[in-house]
């Protein structure tokens, strides 16, 4: 019985050692495995991050060269045909297979940044920032605008000098002819203050010698003889000095409402084109033909086919010219900021020609007018503006004209009832964006009390700082064309 005891005790404890073995084997083998499986996962992390690391490399790398070939005066680096694709892969148009570095960041913020760049340079200068197959890069570049605007500059600079020194020539034509009148005014009065001082002399001295003779007849009897006499003489000598006086009036008139009437043309020509208000958009492209052009007004301010604006040239200083070169109307809509339109008309298609970058203007245009009541342009009306000559009622078919162009007329005056009558509630405010000046009506009896409304709404403009402007000026800034 003891040596069978004995010898389960030593399979007991036999049994024991090999499960305690076999678990510490165990145990240790799992975790030999694991570590395994983390430097795998580690060197397939460190693998990815390389090539991250690479494409980013690779991108910079072609931002680089795009940003060379748009800025730099030189050729650009590298081979044009890779930088050809670089740019194509950047602006969307790679086609597959795409290189590692676009699949990387085809959706990081940067790429769709840059792509935005390349869209914005494309869209400003088209034609010549567009890339050339050959080279690799764009047609032109910022060196070669900034001269061509030099150039262009400096022309319109030399044509500005010469406008001014022919308005200078103009100015000085009228100041003479000025003072050539009113110095020939002068002298004429001044003659006929001489010849009345004389008349008055000698029939000063003919009472005189009448006086001393008196002592010798009746008083009474020579008085009437010589005063009859006398008088015709008088009356004679006066007639006809009246009636030199009257016709050198006459002339001096005649020459001050010459001169009147050319110092009116002359503001016409030279003192009233200057550009009302701020100017609504730009010319940004001219079309091959130079008939038709592309401006930044889209759908977002609501412009629509037909709307007209006028075209201002640029000033050396970058501002607007002070006379219209021509007028363009909108023909389609081709975005958000951007509509192709037709020339109308344009003064000197030669030595004036239509520019990208000229203003446009229409004094009743503005953002989305049409759709917004807010934002519509309002005028007061002094005057009868007449639009066709053989209108009946002049008055009513200019307010059918403004609502038909969404303008608000906010006063004016009725020639039938001589009273100022608000368009509304308010009349003039400051909301008031134009006075527009009409010819006066023919008014016999009314005429006095007309002018005393005409001073009075003149007046109430003058306190709100409303802009005047001409009739014909205004017609011809809307494109509205009368007979």
């Amino acid at each position: 019985m003891a040596e069978k005891r004995e010898s389960n005790t030593g399979l007991i404890i036999t049994l024991v050692f090999f499960i305690l073995a076999t678990l510490g084997l165990g145990v240790s083998t799992y975790y030999g495995f694991a570590e395994q499986d983390k430097l795998k996962e580690e060197t397939t992390k460190a693998n990815k991050d390389k090539s991250k690391s690479l494409s980013m490399a690779e991108f910079n790398k072609a931002q680089a060269a795009l940003y060379w070939a748009y800025i730099s005066s030189t050729d650009p680096v590298g081979n044009p045909a890779d930088l050809k694709t670089t740019i194509d892969h950047i602006g969307g148009q790679g086609g597959q297979p795409e290189p590692q570095w676009v699949k990387d960041y085809k959706t990081d913020p940067e790429f769709s940044k840059t792509q935005k760049r390349m869209g914005d340079l494309a869209k400003a200068e088209p034609s010549k920032l567009k890339v050339d197959t050959g080279r690799g890069g764009p047609i032109s570049n910022f060196s070669n605008l900034l001269a061509e605007m030099r150039a262009e500059n400096s022309r319109m600079s030399g044509e500005l000098a010469k406008a001014q020194s022919d308005k200078k020539v103009a100015e000085d034509a009228k100041t003479a002819t000025e003072s050539a009148a009113s110095n020939q005014l002068a002298m004429n009065k001044k003659a006929y203050d001489s010849d009345v001082a004389r008349v008055r002399n000698d029939y000063q001295a003919y009472k005189t010698k009448l006086d001393e003779k008196s002592t010798l007849i009746d008083p009474d009897v020579l008085l009437k003889i010589l005063t009859e006499s006398k008088n015709k003489e008088l009356e004679d000598q006066f007639a006809v000095k009246e009636k030199d006086y009257r016709d050198k009036d006459n002339k001096s008139r005649d020459s001050i409402a010459k001169l009147q009437k050319e110092k009116s043309e002359l503001e016409k020509k030279f003192g009233d084109h200057s550009l009302e208000g701020k100017p609504n958009g730009n010319v940004v492209e001219i079309s091959g033909s130079g008939s038709s052009v592309f401006i930044n007004l889209g759908s977002v301010v609501d412009v629509r086919p037909g709307d007209i604006f006028s075209i201002f040239g640029l000033q050396p200083d970058g501002q607007p010219n002070q006379k219209p070169k021509g007028r363009l109307e909108v023909v389609s809509i081709i975005g958000d900021q951007m509509a192709k339109a037709r020339i109308v008309d344009i003064r000197d298609r030669t030595t004036d020609p239509v520019l990208r970058g000229d203003f446009l203007f229409n004094p009743v245009w503005a953002p989305n007018f049409r759709t917004k009541i807010e934002n519509r342009k309002r005028i007061v009306v002094i005057g009868l503006p007449v639009i066709f000559s053989r209108s009946k009622d002049p008055l009513k078919d200019f307010m059918r004209i403004m609502e038909e162009r969404n303008i608000t007329v906010d006063a004016y005056i009725d020639p039938t009832k001589v009273k100022i009558l608000p368009n509304g509630k308010e009349g003039v405010s400051v909301r008031t964006d134009y006075l527009i000046i009409a010819e006066d009506p023919l008014l016999k009896d009314k005429e006095k009390e007309y002018l005393l409304l005409k001073k009075e709404l003149e007046s109430e403009c003058d306190r709100y700082r409303v802009e005047k402007m001409r009739l014909d000026r205004f017609l011809d800034l809307i494109g509205v064309v009368g007979n």
